[in-house]
């Protein structure tokens, strides 16, 4: 057996160092199995690439596409010698006993193809603004952390690059292999993502094209109205249920910007994927 660890990067050096430096041989548990890592880095300058060079000479980077998370994933990926690819990112801190636990429930399940492993946080969040993607009982399958068979993985022809944006694209993909296998978690392989600031209104809001792409993908209808609903629901319980702070304020000034985006763009967006 043989892991090809991917973890696609953005202009966050200083977070990928972390992360690489849990993932170094000798600090994870795993013996007798190899593993490569595989940087694919959509970052704008040269930082990432001299950093690793520097740190970090037994990780294989490689330019990224920069076309979104997803196109980045599949840059890695085409890279893997490995017959099961790990999927982390940059902003995770995975535990030493991440491959180790993966190895071992490949070999207890060896009829299934997919395996999420755990993800928890290092703290409460400080405000209305923060947010990590938990994952402590499974059935998720979020992106920063799963282990999938390379055979799998490309038959059913990776992460959907039309997902430009660090959303949805992981549902999306779960949707497509779970006619080939059963998802299983594994609680001993987690990471610890530390919250972090959600980006702003304006970011927020162009990330909703991936809503609509996915809507018309699978002939789910959207209308502009449902999705303005969902936004502002799901921001409002989120600034009202933290202590109120100038989180608070930005956040509702982030949530006018956000349904501005939607409006002024929705029409474009239904149009651009309609004939998929």
């Amino acid at each position: 057996m043989f892991f090809s660890i991917i973890i696609p990067t953005c202009n966050r050096p200083h977070l990928l160092v972390h992360c690489l430096e849990r993932l170094r041989p000798g600090v994870q548990t795993l013996q007798g199995v190899a593993y490569e890592l595989i940087v694919s880095d959509d970052s704008s300058g040269t930082e990432t690439a001299e950093l690793i060079a520097e740190k970090f000479p037994f990780v294989q980077w490689v330019a990224g596409p920069r076309r979104g998370p997803a196109a980045n994933r599949n840059n890695g990926a085409r890279l893997a010698k490995g017959e099961w690819l790990v999927f982390l990112d940059d902003d995770c801190e995975p535990c030493n006993n991440l491959l180790l636990a993966y190895w071992e429930a490949i070999q207890n399940y060896q009829q299934e193809y997919v395996f999420e492993g755990k993800i928890i946080t290092n703290r409460l969040f400080q405000h209305a603004w923060e947010i990590a993607p938990l994952n402590v009982t499974g059935g998720k399958l979020w992106s920063c952390n799963f282990t999938i068979n390379a055979a799998i993985f490309n038959q059913v022809k990776g992460f959907d690059e039309c997902f430009k944006y660090p959303h949805m694209e992981d549902i999306d993909l779960s949707n497509r292999i779970k006619k080939y296998s059963e998802i299983i978690f594994v609680k001993q392989a987690y990471v610890t993502h530390p919250p972090r600031l959600l980006p702003n209104g304006i970011m927020l809001g162009l990330y909703h094209e991936s809503d609509v792409y996915y809507h018309l993908k699978y002939q789910i209808k959207l209308t502009k109205l449902n999705l303005i609903k969902l936004i502002v629901n799901e921001r409002i319980r989120r600034l009202l249920k933290n202590k109120f702070s100038l989180y608070t304020l930005k956040g509702f000034y982030y949530l006018v910007q956000e349904l501005i985006v939607v409006q002024l763009n929705f029409h474009k967006w239904s149009k651009k994927y309609k004939n998929i």
